[in-house]
């Protein structure tokens, strides 16, 4: 779980960790209920980099107490299909695990292809799966799919819209809207991104990522859903978002700019916090920003806000001393001068922005030492 960057005790780790699980009881718990036709899962079910076999054992529980409700999965990029995967039954076998259940249709094929489904014989998926964690780069929605006559076609895959990638989301399997709608399936489910969006027609919805039930990390901010929809071939699908989720993550950044004491920082954290949400279960990140008088440290009491969240954590990593440069840069023969035109020149030959980065910030934390005479680490995550 990617839950270390929020700062949150090993306790409250533990807890989150225990309620991603429990989400995917309330999907379960929710089929049953409302007495779902069938469940789709485009990829990502679980991360091989992180996946224990207890997981793997807690799904494969929970998918088959909703049986005979049909459950569809297209390994994407994390979970990908191969003969030494978990979601191979005769590998389960050979580790003593329990099999998938029947109920639980696995595309394993990288081809696209068409299938059907014993319990609703009006229902055709078509699939094709990853068989490494790597990207996909053909545009394959770009050639004709295939589908079933006279049946309900529905897509489901796992690939990169194009034109709506997140920042630093790996491209796979890239396709347009366009060449999505013209392959004419009645509904598209689509994996790899991590937040809600819809692709549609004249008003018809055609395809949509559910996003994941709940988040991990900054990554996947804000409310999570998982997607219950109503399908008619004619008028495309109804879909409603509902949450099995109580908490939201919440990433914000809060300027100090002007700010001339803890008191005051403090105060616009509580201001902006509480702007965004006031739902006791949340957990939010803030990154204070600004510049603010070089010797100026910011005490941040350890329980502060403890009470009004479930998380709070203050990474005060954005926030820079205010140096002149321009004026400490022109001092003759300083040590000062020479250093940062160093560190300028040496920041301005960096190949890339994470390069730059950490020569700005050598630039700050030499400033520190030669005007300061301290050294604290203060301007990284």
């Amino acid at each position: 779980m990617k839950l270390s960057r929020l700062g949150m005790p090993i306790a409250k780790v533990e807890q989150r960790q225990r309620e991603l699980r429990d989400a995917l009881a309330k999907v379960c718990d929710l089929v049953k209920s409302e007495e779902i036709e069938f469940l789709l899962i485009p990829g990502d079910l679980f991360d091989y980099e992180s996946c224990k076999s207890d997981t793997i054992n807690f799904i494969i529980e929970q998918f088959s107490r909703i049986s005979p409700t049909p459950v569809v999965i297209c390994p994407g990029n994390h979970d990908y299909y191969s003969p030494s995967s978990f979601y191979n039954s005769d590998y389960l076998a050979q580790r003593g695990q329990q099999a998938w259940p029947s109920n639980v249709y696995i595309v394993k094929t990288p081809e696209w292809a068409s299938f059907t489904l014993k319990e609703l014989d009006n229902v055709a998926i078509t699939s094709c799966v990853h068989t490494q964690n790597y990207g996909i780069e053909q545009r394959q929605l770009a050639m004709p799919l295939p589908k079933r006559q006279g049946m309900l076609n529905l897509l489901v895959f796992h690939g990169s819209r194009l034109g709506y990638a997140p920042k630093g989301k790996k491209v796979t399997l890239p396709f347009t809207d366009e060449e999505l709608l013209s392959q004419g399936f009645d509904y598209t489910a689509i994996g790899h991104y991590h937040s809600y969006s819809e692709i549609s027609a004249e008003g018809i919805v055609r395809g949509a990522y559910s996003g994941c039930p709940a988040g991990r990390d900054l990554g996947e901010t804000g409310e999570k859903y998982i997607l219950v929809g109503n399908l008619n071939a004619k008028q495309g699908v109804t879909l409603e978002k509902v949450r099995v989720d109580k908490r939201c993550i919440y990433s914000l950044e809060v300027s100090c700019t002007g700010l001339t004491h803890s008191e005051a920082v403090l105060n616009k954290v509580t201001q902006k916090v509480n702007e965004k949400t006031t739902n006791r279960d949340d957990i939010i990140f803030v990154k204070l920003t600004g510049l603010m008088p070089p010797d100026f440290d910011i005490d941040i009491p350890p329980n502060f806000m403890a009470d009004d969240y479930f998380h709070l954590k203050i990474a005060p990593s954005g926030v820079e001393p205010d140096y002149d440069l321009n004026s400490l840069s022109r001092e003759a023969d300083s040590t000062h001068s020479k250093f940062i035109n160093r560190m300028l020149e040496m920041e301005k030959q960096a190949r890339d922005e994470h390069e730059r980065g950490i020569c700005h910030n050598a630039l700050l934390y030499g400033l520190d030492a030669l005007i300061q005479k301290r050294v604290r680490a203060r301007y990284e995550d």
